[in-house]
This record gives structure tokens, sequence and C-alpha cells, in this order.
């Protein structure tokens, strides 16, 4: 009877620690790159990838952790990086910084933002959508709650509206944008084409740290 009862004890303690386990895998943040592909069009739908992606990229490799992120274009040339720790955000031209600037500067000064019902799958993840318009600039974010960061790791991120992003996606990682741009006559569509989970540090995150292999 002892032992029968011990066993019972055993076997809920045991079913307790698989619980919590895959309640915290379930709730670990994401760490590595994202590989978008970039194509271009007018206003009117005419593709012009072949003109801007050689000045805007052809692909985007992204790599976000904790509180950092930083891009990378095809040439393995760094186009941003944005530093958590002094909410710093640098922006690089042919791999060279171009310009550095506080974060907390907000970009926009009328953001809407509205939840779409419709979402769509990209690389076997089901996305949501999310519409975001800010100063006349449409972008539609396909995101997805599997991968995502701490929000509040960006809460003094204002520039780019991300924080505003981060809060309404509750720090989904999108892997499809749709920015809409009437005053420079053009949309970009930036999708995800690949996904590697990668331990990454803070040290990882400087101008001088080469993309990762």
């Amino acid at each position: 009877m002892f032992l029968s009862a011990t066993l019972r004890k055993l076997s809920l303690l045991l079913l307790l620690i698989l619980t919590l386990a895959g309640f915290r895998s379930d709730k670990k943040e994401f760490s590595g790159l994202i590989v978008y592909k970039n194509s271009f069009t007018t206003l009117q739908g005419q593709d012009i990838s072949e003109k801007l992606a050689p000045y805007l990229g052809a692909e985007h490799h992204y790599y976000i952790s904790g509180n950092n992120y930083k891009t990378y274009n095809e040439k393995k040339q760094l186009i941003q990086l944005y530093t958590g720790a002094t909410n710093e955000y640098a922006y690089f031209k042919d791999g060279q910084l171009a310009q550095k600037m506080d974060a907390a500067q907000p970009s926009s000064t009328d953001v809407k933002v509205t939840l779409l019902p419709q979402g769509t799958t990209i690389l076997g993840y089901p996305c949501k959508a999310l519409q975001l318009v800010a100063d006349g600039v449409t972008t539609m974010y396909y995101y997805t709650p599997a991968l995502k960061v701490n929000p509040e790791a960006y809460a003094q991120h204002q520039f780019g509206d991300w924080y505003t992003y981060m809060k309404a996606t509750q720090g989904a990682i999108m892997l499809k944008y749709v920015v809409t741009n009437p005053k420079v006559g053009y949309v970009m569509t930036s999708e995800a084409t690949a996904i590697r989970p990668l331990p990454m540090t803070t040290a990882d995150f400087t101008v001088t740290a080469a993309e990762p292999q």
C-alpha cells in the first residue's frame, strides 16, 4: 500500500515536471537568423526588382537575439544594427556607417495598427496578419506566434514604430512584410526563405562582428 502511494506521488511529480518543461519550451525566445528574399513593384504592379534590388538588397539576412538585432544584405554587408543596451540604431551603406541615432526618437507622428483576420502559411508556420499605417505608408506584416522575443526588450525602440509592432504581436517575428509607400512610388515585399536558430551573444552584435556562418 505504501509502495503504491509512493509510486502515485512519483508519477504525479513526473507529470508536473514534464508539464512545466513543456510550458518553458513554449516560452523560449527565438535567437538566430531569418533570411528574407526581397522583390519590388511599382504602385501599379510592374516588377522593378532588377532596378531596385542592387540598391535596397535582393536578400536581407536578419539576426535577432534578446534585445539586439542586425541585418546584412546578400553581399554580407551590414545594413542595420540595433544595440539594446544603449538603445542605439545604426544604418550602414555599402557596409560603412552612414547614420547613428537614438532609437527612442519616433519616426512617425500618426500610427494606426489593425489586427486582421486573414493570414497565410510561410515555411510551414501559420501566420497572423497585421496592418500598420504610419504617415501614409502602409505595411502588412505576417507574423508567427511560434517564433517570439520579449517585446518589452524593445520598449524604448520607437524608431520605425518597432515597439508598436512588438507590443501588438506580443513579440512575434514577422515572416513576411509588404510595404506600400506612395511617397517613393514602389511596393517592397520581403518574405522569409530560411529560418535557422543560433545561439548568439552581445558580442555578435557589434560593428566589427562578421555575419555568423
